[in-house]
């Protein structure tokens, strides 16, 4: 949570009913997808207590150099824009002191 400092629980995105909360939403959707994905098919990791207590949301700017650009070029938005051109976020699994391999 230190490193994370001006990250937000992800509970808070769920409560936000309006237009706008909607949108962010689906733009955490994807991120938030592949973060799990990954943790469980390439890192073969399970969290066990994975709750909305326990992910946290930060805002990020997107840069070309980053490790899943790659995932950028391949995932369209729902409005057909690259994810590239919309915000991203930078999600962060907290508590893993229950977890468990595959």
């Amino acid at each position: 949570e230190d490193f994370m400092g001006d990250s937000r629980p992800i509970s808070e995105y769920l409560l936000d009913e309006s237009a706008t909360g909607m949108s962010i939403r689906r733009e955490l959707a994807g991120p938030l997808l592949q973060a799990f994905l990954k943790i469980v098919f390439m890192d073969n990791f399970v969290h066990c207590d994975l709750h909305p207590g326990n992910i946290l949301v930060r805002k990020t700017e997107s840069s070309p150099s980053t490790l899943n650009s790659w995932w950028d070029n391949v995932v369209w938005s729902d409005d057909g824009r690259n994810n590239a051109d919309v915000e991203s976020y930078t999600i962060a699994f907290l508590d893993a002191g229950i977890v468990t391999t595959l």
